[in-house]
């Protein structure tokens, strides 16, 4: 990306367009140490650096429908590892950057290291080499000294280079194949449709595209939110007093019952939801102030570099550069003016009505980005997936009473009194809005409205169930992992 605010807007502009789902980036834009432009607000993005360490690779998970676990002991400020999961099943995913100034053995020993220690594991890696090979390019007849050490650890580890001949060159300038992608032997079959991309952005690498065969679209389709603020709140609360009536709300006695209580009131919110309450639309996210003109400026930039790029004249070349520099500064110029105009209408438009509303809260990080679920130092290891690490917090937050593995004392034996209806309520109205819901998609204002239609005496039943006989509701500790 060669460290350009512009190129990273343009990038993720152009992937969410055409329905990327994952980005592996080299030379990301970063402010203060860490990578910007890419909306970290929104998408999830993942770097592998140290203290005040600038990132110099950068992992970007664009779909909601696939979920990110960042191997913290794998990666580096050069180096990012991370496991995603989804209707794909499960892979590990490296993007790496091989720094020109650093001894070449450098970073393919530690890409040698990182392989051993994943096994076999299916990965796939993206990398800016800077070197050139026969294995992944029709351009060259032999190795330079940073392709050559590649294919020696391509052999060791049974990778295999995926590219397709006919495809412009990954380096504009020079006409080089300098970026690689590789895949075990595994995945081989899977990755399809290998393209390099002159269109969508204007640094100096061209993006590389591909995807894994039988997968339309990666991730598991996850059923919308209810838009709890379009809710039909009388019809709400008339469908919570109608299905209330068929629930057994007296005290469980046994776990089972607690289990089933629970489940049983879930379904009451949920079922009254699906009749009073709308589901929430789901938009693709990109850059709020692209507009066509920028995609016209962008084409016309596109195809001035193209000229001179191909015109080998050296008194031709000399105007045709002028030009395609004239026309890159006024398509940066126009993408700045874009940029700065949207920002000043959010912020007039949001601090008119409240002026400690999200502008402030962003700038004074109030807000906390999308981050991935990182590994867990358990005794004298870490865990090594998202699947680990959840049963790792799972196991340190909450026991299992058919399966405990420390004791749970009930609340008679820890005297505590059980809660009363208004202690209850109390608690019910201090939960935040718009959090995420659980699997059972259940919001917060769906609960605190469902108090006022008789929801709240069976509520206090159940959690002071749950405080007697030591049992947290098994579906309770059910969720869907997401990567933020």
């Amino acid at each position: 990306m060669d460290r350009s605010r512009l190129a990273s807007e343009e990038l993720l502009v152009s992937a969410v367009q055409d329905g990327a789902d994952v980005l592996l980036l080299q030379e990301p834009y970063s402010f203060r140490g860490r990578a910007c432009a890419l909306g970290r607000f929104s998408r999830c993005v993942i770097t592998g650096q140290k203290g005040d360490e600038a990132p110099w690779a950068a992992v970007v998970v664009v779909s909601q429908n696939i979920t990110a676990a960042h191997l913290e002991q794998y990666s580096s400020a050069h180096c990012v590892c991370v496991e995603l999961s989804g209707a794909f099943g499960t892979v590990v995913v490296i993007s790496q950057y091989h720094q020109f100034s650093h001894e070449p053995e450098l970073h393919i020993d530690y890409l040698d290291l990182l392989l051993n220690r994943l096994g076999s594991r299916r990965v796939i890696i993206g990398m800016d080499l800077n070197g050139t090979s026969p294995q992944w390019s029709c351009r060259v007849r032999t190795a330079d000294v940073r392709g050559a050490l590649l294919e020696e650890l391509m052999h060791r580890h049974d990778l295999v280079a995926v590219f397709r001949p006919g495809n412009p060159s990954t380096l504009v300038r020079g006409e080089k194949d300098v970026d690689v992608t590789l895949v075990t032997s595994e995945l081989e079959a899977l990755a399809c449709d290998w393209t390099v991309r002159e269109e969508w952005t204007t640094a100096d690498h061209r993006p590389i595209t591909f995807r894994l065969a039988g997968q339309e679209r990666a991730g598991v389709s996850r059923i919308p939110r209810f838009n709890a603020k379009k809710a039909d709140l009388c019809r709400y609360e008339r469908e919570v007093s109608a299905l209330l009536a068929s629930v057994d709300t007296r005290g469980p006695t046994c776990w089972q019952e607690v289990d089933a209580l629970a489940e049983a009131l879930g379904r009451v919110l949920v079922g009254a939801a699906e009749v009073a309450i709308p589901l929430k639309k789901a938009f693709s996210r990109s850059v709020p102030w692209w507009n066509s003109r920028l995609t016209d400026l962008k084409k016309e930039f596109n195809r001035a570099r193209r000229r001179f790029q191909r015109e080998r004249e050296p008194e031709f070349r000399s105007s045709l550069k002028l030009r395609s520099d004239l026309l890159r500064r006024r398509y940066a110029r126009a993408c700045w003016k874009a940029r700065n105009n949207s920002w000043q209408k959010l912020v007039t438009q949001s601090t008119s009505n409240n002026p400690y509303g999200f502008i402030y809260k962003m700038v004074s990080d109030k807000i906390a980005p999308k981050v991935a679920v990182s590994t867990l130092a358990v005794g004298n290891s870490r865990t090594s997936g998202w699947e680990e690490t959840a049963l790792a917090m799972l196991d340190g937050f909450f026991a299992d009473p058919a399966r405990p593995d420390r004791p749970v004392p009930s609340s008679r034996e820890a005297g505590v009194e059980p809660w009363t209806e208004l202690e209850v309520l109390k608690a019910v109205r201090t939960m935040k809005s718009g959090k995420c819901p659980g699997e059972n998609r259940i919001e917060a204002d769906m609960i605190k409205v469902a108090c006022g239609a008789g929801f709240l005496r069976p509520l206090t039943v159940l959690v002071n169930a749950c405080l007697g006989l030591g049992r947290f509701p098994s579906g309770w500790k059910l969720g869907i992992a997401l990567s933020c």
